[in-house]
């Protein structure tokens, strides 16, 4: 079990840099534009726009620049009623307004979050290395533990924070995301591969979604994560 979750922990890090100023070809199947609300102000509940596209630019590992495109009708919660709902009038409108975009107006690195990151892999490294010798590995298993976890720091990692104009429903507002990228790690096929993660958080009333729903319903305030790899352009 142990060994596992630091299994998982680097496959999460294992992300996106850059040495050239190309942009990335976006591997959809790795990637996902999700969203959260939060159902009777007690349970999430999570969904995902399925077609996206975008372009993500880079030049000697920094983030330059970053637009996207998400079509409203591939909204997909796990559940057909409610998604054919979230594209009707009263929510989305999907026939009226068929895109929902995104693109970066200011792009800053976040250096204090990035002095906390280092503070924080720190002492998981020190957490790790205690409930190693609490469940009593070996040191085979210990040393397996701190390759791994050297491995991921060893991915370069710059961190932002940006601002962004989001545009749905025809409402355009400005929003707020940390970003993370990372990288770059080589595939099986020798290719370099880059990832960045945006978080942030708008109120979907601001767009005229669901303006009738109360927040008691469905949470006013949605969160968005949204996680693309890719591979610089050839």
């Amino acid at each position: 079990m142990r060994k596992t979750i630091v299994s998982l922990v680097v496959a999460s890090a294992l992300g996106f840099g850059l040495a050239q100023a190309k942009p990335l070809v976006i591997d959809n199947s790795h990637s996902r534009v999700g969203f959260q609300v939060t159902h009777l102000m007690i349970s999430g509940v999570d969904g995902t726009f399925d077609t996206f596209s975008g372009t993500v630019d880079v030049e000697k590992g920094e983030l330059k620049a970053l637009d996207g495109t998400m079509k409203i009708s591939s909204v997909n919660t796990q559940n057909q009623k409610r998604d054919d709902h979230l594209k009707a009038p009263d929510f989305f409108d999907a026939a009226k307004y068929p895109d929902a975009t995104l693109k970066a107006v200011s792009i800053k690195e976040d250096k204090k979050a990035e002095a906390r990151m280092k503070r924080h892999h720190k002492h998981a490294e020190e957490e790790m290395h205690k409930m190693d010798m609490k469940e009593g590995m070996s040191k085979k298993d210990m040393a397996d533990d701190q390759k791994s976890m050297d491995m991921m720091m060893k991915v370069p990692t710059k961190l932002y924070a940006i601002e962004a104009d989001l545009t749905i429903k025809g409402v355009t507002k400005r929003v707020k995301f940390f970003g993370a990228l990372r990288g770059p790690v080589q595939d099986m096929k020798k290719n370099e591969v880059y990832s960045l993660k945006l978080m942030g958080k708008i109120n979907r009333k601001d767009f005229g979604v669901g303006k009738d729903f109360g927040n008691s319903m469905v949470s006013d305030d949605v969160r968005i994560n949204i996680s693309i790899e890719g591979t610089p352009a050839k």
